[in-house]
């Protein structure tokens, strides 16, 4: 039986590792772990993926687990291709402390920021540092800005499509909804616009009393209460 741990490369040497990045590779095969049922170290082991580069057609195999699912350092490239499709040419309203990226991606100079401007989507790139997916947006002044893929698709980022934007209206009013995009939370919120506001809290402090439910919302900095799901604190 062939040993899946001794491939050509070895993805614990961070300078065998250099070798693939930036490559192609073609998923040949998915093995099951022959050690799965007789060594409890391989209690969460999925499978090894045999894959091959696609230019040298050297082989390589990737012990893919579902404990690393969140780190795995491959791009589909079928997925990012329909990213591509699914977001390219769409508008968005983007709350103004999620540009993460304050300056133009091309010309280095600060972007234009204002509350409720339009953004669209100009393109879903690779970045060529950490090799994540990023989503590049473009206002009416042809500024760039870029967001990472897993915020952008978090369901928890302040970023809007324009249907989004006029059902966020109606529920909580412009002035609350201006006070989201800016990222910023007041007496009298309820815990979906915190929400949207903040994003989820660190963790949740509940105390229930006769008729009463109180919440203490924990953030890295900041605290929020909540009395029967409005906010009535803030520290």
């Amino acid at each position: 039986m062939y040993d899946y741990t001794k491939s050509k490369y070895d993805f614990s040497n961070s300078i065998e590792t250099k070798k693939i990045v930036g490559k192609y590779f073609i998923v040949l095969e998915v093995i099951k772990n022959p050690k799965a049922a007789q060594d409890e170290i391989f209690d969460n082991f999925q499978c090894y993926l045999k894959l091959q580069e696609k230019e040298s057609k050297d082989t390589l195999y990737y012990i893919y687990t579902n404990i690393t699912e969140s780190s795995f350092p491959f791009i589909i490239v079928g997925f990012f291709e329909k990213q591509k499709q699914l977001l390219i040419g769409k508008e968005f309203i983007i709350g103004n402390n999620e540009l993460l990226e304050k300056t133009d991606i091309e010309t280095g100079k600060e972007i234009t920021i204002k509350t409720g401007q339009k953004w669209k989507c100009s393109d879903v790139i690779v970045e060529d540092k950490y090799y994540d997916i990023k989503v590049v947006f473009e206002n009416s002044l042809g500024e760039k800005c870029a967001v990472y893929f897993g915020r952008f698709n978090s369901g928890f980022a302040p970023i809007f499509t324009l249907k989004e934007v006029g059902d966020y209206k109606k529920r909580f009013g412009q002035e609350n909804f201006d006070l989201i995009l800016q990222g910023k939370v007041k007496i009298g919120m309820t815990k979906d616009m915190c929400i949207l506001s903040w994003g989820v809290p660190d963790r949740k402090n509940e105390t229930i009393t006769a008729g009463k439910k109180t919440e203490q919302w924990v953030y890295k900095n900041n605290y929020l209460y909540f009395n029967n799901g409005i906010l009535t604190a803030m520290q």
